[in-house]
This record gives C-alpha cells, structure tokens and sequence, in this order.
C-alpha cells in the first residue's frame, strides 16, 4: 500500500492536482525577474554564495545558518534572478499541491479553495517571488505533515528536518507531531524514531556550520532594536494580510470562533498548539511580517476545520484582490513613497494609501528601485575623489552583488567604528555613507553624530530613486 503513496496521493484528482500546481506556479513567474528581493538578507543570501564560490572558503549568509537553501544556492550563486526565484517559486506551488492533500486527508470540502487562501495570502505570495528561506521552510513543513497523516513517518522526520534547515522557526511543528504520535501510537518508541531521525537529520545538515563556525556567535542581535507597537500591528495585519486580506482574516477568525470543528479533539489540539508556538515566536522577535509565515498553514487548516466551506469562495477571492488593491503602508521617505499615494495620520503616524496599488505590486516596485539606486551608486564611483570608502549599511550586500555583476572595484563597508573613521579623515581617504546610514552607524556604536562628523552623504540632494 505504501509503495503506492503517489498513485494514491493523486487517485481521483491528478488533473486537479496538477492543474492547480500550474496555476499557483504561473501566478508567481511575473514577479520574479526583478533581483533577488526587497530584503538586505535575500542579497545577503547570494553574496555569501558568490563569495564562497569565488574564495572557496565556506561560508553562511546569516547566522544560525540555512543549510538547505543556502547549499542549492550555492551550486549557481551567478545564475540570473529569475533561476534563483523560480526555486522558490515552485516550492510555493508545491506546498500548496500538499496542503490541498493534507485537507483531503481529513476529508474537509473545498480544499482546494483553502489552500489557494493559503497561497494567495499576500505575505505569501510576496516571498514566493525572492530567494528568501521563508517559503522553503513552509513546503517542507506542509510536505511533512502530509507524509505524517499517510504514516510515512521516516520520510517526514527529514522533511521537518530539512524545513529546520531551512529556517530554524519550523520547529513549532515538532511538538504538535510528537504530541499526536503518542496520541495515536501509544508508545514512545514512535515518538522516540521520529524525533532521533529529526536530529541526526538537523545535524548532519548543519554538521558544515558546526565545522566552521564558533557556536558562541549564533545568536546576533538587531542593532536598530525593536519595532514600536504601532509598527508591529502593522507588520502583524496588513504586513501579512494587506488591506482587504485584513477583512478576509477577520472572516477566518470569526468562523474559528463561531464554528463547530469536524475533527477529533486531538488533532484539533496539536495544530493550536502549533499555532500558538508560532505565534509567540513571533511576539519574542516581532521584526518582519513574513515571520508569520510559519503560523499561516495552521490558521487556515483551522478555518478550514471550523468553517467546513463557508464563504471560502468569498474570502479567497478577498485574499487575491488583496495582492493588487488598497496598499497602506507606514511613511518612509526612502522606502514607501508611492506615485499616486494619499498621505493620511494615523496615531500621529503618516500613513500612505494607494488604491491602485497592493502590496504585491509596491514590493515589486521597490525592487526594482532599489536596484535602480544601487546602479545611480555604481555610476558615481568614478566621480568620486579617491582614495574613497563607502559607508553602505543594509546596501551592502546588493551593492557588492551588482558591482560583481557589473565588474566593478568597490571599497565599502557595513559600519565603521569611530577610531576608524578618525583615521580615514586624518589620511585624506573620503568615506561617503548612503541615505540613513550615517544614522545606522551612530546608533552601531551609541554615539551621536559621528558619521557626519567624519564623513559626508554620497548624494547631495535627496535621490530621485525611492523605495
């Protein structure tokens, strides 16, 4: 029976299976020719990679580390945008095939339309479009289920295993599976099996990081410290929802609390479980929206159980149009300008708002303008008087990525340190910083003003190029 997993994973519905894989997958092609992403770690990423590539040394884009992407990546770090993302792409796709089949294992209606909700969540949608480890992470933790549910519990160790190594969160899903072993099996040798494969698989894929990296530096703190709270109930609402997807989670949240669920208790409880270790995850390390990610599959698995089809059809279509309609974002005057945006204040907080233009598309705007800035940074350099040092900050990585690409000599660096700094003035070397961060690098050492004193913006004027 086991040997026949695949013919039974699509008995009765391959055409819809791969239908809906295609269409998820084509969804994404638009979007992912324009660079690596809108995050400094999706450079980050590929800078590592090409470094390695180029040095032979080895080498990770970020502490703890992200072995599995990172090790794909590195067998093509020059490769065009587009090879780089349509990876994560078709993991997108793909972790969307498998929720749809973890649904009909539980025999729940519509589960195609649930798990194109998951799909088309804007945060979703958004980093299925980079290179970024949030997506990978999501398919292996959806493949790993699925594989649970059919008893094929070897096999779904290593994929949660290798959604670890992708992206250290997925382990709020290992105690909801061993919770449900016992459950099931009654015995802890299962939960025993399952958890050793779990870490001999975690260990040897970060067994390379081990090797090479002191364990004492895995923890790296944020320099610019914690979001304040108005940001953070963005970044935790329309950050992952958009505007209209904040109407669509509500009707979630609404038929979770009103509806009757169709599953026994302790399935039911295992994935709260799952949901609420995510959760608070995030509420410990509250920085991007896409930290949420990893809780998404389980909100809308519960959805699903609690609201056994109603007004899916509505709320996914909300989500869909949520991706191209009614952007609000937080002002920044380097990064959310929008043609066409009405400023509003909220808070006292200046908030823009842009009815033709949803995240999806203002994520891909930006993209595109920080690459534009960065080719306006790489033709001055040869205007500027040398010996000269740039003070780049988060545009370090793809501004090395780009300079690479372009074959030009760079001099820069992330931050530099006050002696250092006094010490390229003394010399007559110039450094020149980029927009904010001569701010970055005085909050980096808790001194006020140091940059400016020492150094001077690259750009006059403000810069045409927004994002």
């Amino acid at each position: 029976m086991k040997n026949n997993f695949l013919k039974q994973f699509l008995n009765g519905g391959q055409q819809q299976y791969l239908f809906f894989f295609c269409i998820v997958l084509l969804s994404r092609i638009p979007f992912i020719n324009a660079g690596y992403g809108a995050e400094e770690d999706s450079w980050g990423m590929m800078n590592a990679m090409q470094r390695m590539a180029l040095t032979g040394r080895f080498e990770i884009s970020r502490f703890p580390g992200h072995p599995i992407p990172e090790f794909i990546f590195g067998l093509m770090p020059f490769t065009p945008y587009y090879v780089i993302n349509i990876c994560t792409a078709f993991l997108s796709a793909l972790a969307a095939v498998f929720f749809a089949a973890v649904l009909n294992q539980y025999k729940i209606k519509k589960a195609f339309w649930y798990a194109a909700a998951l799909s088309f969540i804007p945060v979703i949608f958004i980093k299925s479009t980079d290179n970024m480890d949030y997506v990978w992470a999501l398919a292996f933790i959806i493949m790993a289920w699925y594989f649970f549910l059919r008893q094929w519990l070897v096999l779904s160790a290593v994929l949660l295993a290798l959604a670890f190594a992708s992206r250290f969160t997925s382990i709020v899903f290992l105690p909801s599976v061993l919770m449900l072993l016992y459950f099931e099996h009654k015995k802890w040798k299962s939960v025993t099996t399952y958890a050793l494969v779990f870490i001999v698989t975690v260990i040897i894929c970060y067994s390379q990081i081990i090797i090479h990296y002191d364990s004492k530096v895995y923890v790296v703190p944020y320099i610019l410290g914690f979001p304040d709270l108005l940001k953070t109930l963005y970044k935790s609402s329309i950050g992952v929802w958009g505007l209209l997807g904040c109407v669509a989670a509500c009707g979630m949240i609404i038929q979770i609390a009103v509806g009757n669920c169709i599953i026994n208790r302790q399935n039911k409880m295992v994935v709260w479980l799952a949901l609420v270790l995510a959760l608070l995850l995030f509420i410990w390390q509250p920085h991007k929206a896409a930290y949420l990610i990893v809780a998404l599959p389980f909100l809308v698995f519960l959805w699903a159980v609690y609201g056994n089809g109603k007004y899916v059809t509505s709320i996914t279509c909300l989500l869909i149009a949520s991706n191209f309609l009614g952007g609000l974002y937080l002002k920044d005057a380097y990064r959310t300008k929008q043609p066409g945006s009405i400023e509003l204040k909220i808070a006292g907080q200046p908030i823009l708002f842009d009815v033709c233009k949803g995240p999806l598309l203002a994520e891909h705007e930006k993209r595109l303008q920080k690459i534009d800035f960065i080719n306006t940074v790489l033709d001055t350099l040869p205007l500027l008087k040398q010996p000269a040092i740039i003070l780049s900050g988060w545009y370090t990585n793809e501004l090395e990525v780009l300079a690479r690409r372009r074959h030009i000599t760079l001099n820069c660096m992330y931050f530099m340190e006050p002696q250092l700094l006094e010490k390229n003035c003394a010399q007559h070397i110039t450094v020149y910083f980029l927009p904010q961060q001569d701010a970055v690098n005085d909050i980096r050492w808790k001194v006020s003003n140091l940059t400016k004193n020492f150094s001077q913006p690259l750009f006059k004027s403000n810069t045409p190029f927004i994002f």
